[in-house]
């Protein structure tokens, strides 16, 4: 009986376990993956590759993605012009001069500077006066939220709109790649922030608390200490990403530009679901319109809800001079056979010609 227990077979996986090369514990979070960055120049025919390796995995069921990743974006040269450093820089003078560069204005700064060059796949250089300018930028955030924590009493609607549009300008922007124009968005609610018209009554703890959680993939050092500094209890990576109220963010009225022949004449506020020929005909009754149109004839007009008007004049028809109505009689008479009389009768909108 014993010898029977141990001669007993183990039981045999199938072969297609077996080969499996992945673990399928964790792939259905990872894969695909969101966005690959490329340094150096990827051809086509590693792309392709690629594909193919994952189609081939996919279709043996190793993987249960079929594509490798969702988004691809080659990375562009990066250059730093230094007054100081000399004209042939070798590996080791540029490894140098990016140490020096930590340590004179913070990760934060060199980070935010690289992400304000343009977008990812440019190539772009940078130098010592860029650099100041953003530690400026960083100084300004922190005045900014230390000389506004626990003075809010409650928030207006002017920073509730702005806080939600921040949200909705930054979450658009980081999907779409464009990070340079996310910091642009974040120095937009800095400067509302800074500015003598924004109270410091207004601001409350929770749109600092939003505005924090929104810098730090940008400059997570300053966003740490803020956040220390309000005295937080939680950390920062424990909060969510904050959503946006589309209420606030696409008001339900909206200011129309209203142009005439290319030129700005005057603005007009109506709901962004209003029907087009009543964004006209409001367009066309307002009086400084009016007055800018005269008794010219309106050619068409164009409307695009939420934005703008665009009103074009028509073309006024020249009236023919005297000179062309007897240039043109002149002709006819040569044009007449010798013996008969050239017709003569005016020419509608003009007078009778003269002999030449």
């Amino acid at each position: 009986m014993e010898a029977s227990q141990e001669e007993e077979p183990e039981e045999q996986t199938p072969s297609r376990e077996r080969l499996k090369p992945f673990s399928s514990k964790g792939l259905d979070k990872t894969l695909p993956v969101d966005v690959v960055f490329s340094g150096a120049r990827v051809s086509p025919k590693e792309l392709i590759g690629i594909r193919c390796i994952t189609k081939f995995l996919y279709m043996n069921r190793h993987i249960p993605s079929f594509e490798p990743f969702r988004s691809f974006c080659q990375v562009g040269t990066l250059s730093f012009d230094s007054k100081d450093a000399p004209e042939d820089q070798g590996s080791e003078t540029l490894a140098a001069s990016s140490m020096e560069l930590l340590g004179k204005f913070g990760a934060d700064a060199l980070r935010i500077q690289l992400l304000c060059l343009g977008p990812a796949d440019n190539s772009a250089s940078f130098d010592d006066d860029s650099l100041y300018k953003v530690r400026r930028f960083l100084e300004k955030i922190w005045r900014a939220v230390c000389g506004r924590i626990g003075q809010g009493r409650f928030v207006s609607r002017n920073v509730l709109v702005a806080k939600h549009r921040l949200i909705f300008d930054v979450s658009k922007r980081l999907e779409e790649l464009k990070f340079h124009t996310a910091i642009s968005a974040l120095r937009e609610f800095v400067n509302f922030l800074a500015s003598p018209k924004t109270t410091l009554e207004e601001v409350d703890t929770s749109t600092l608390k939003t505005f924090l959680v929104v810098l730090k993939p940008f400059a997570p050092h300053l966003a740490f200490e803020l956040w220390e500094r309000m005295g937080n209890e939680d950390t920062i990576d424990d909060s969510p990403w904050p959503e946006y109220s589309k209420e606030l963010v696409e008001p339900p009225e909206r200011e129309h530009a209203v142009f005439v022949n290319g030129q700005m004449v005057d603005r007009l506020t109506e709901s962004v679901e209003l029907d087009p020929k009543k964004l006209e005909s409001r367009a066309l009754a307002l009086e400084s319109v009016r007055e800018f149109i005269g008794r010219r004839k309106v050619g068409r007009v164009e409307v695009v809800p939420g934005r703008l008007i665009w009103i074009c004049l028509g073309k006024n028809k020249p009236v023919k001079g005297k000179q062309e109505n007897a240039a043109e009689g002149a002709a006819a008479a040569s044009k007449t056979p010798a013996g008969e009389e050239p017709a003569q009768g005016k020419a509608e909108g003009s007078e009778k010609p003269e002999n030449p």
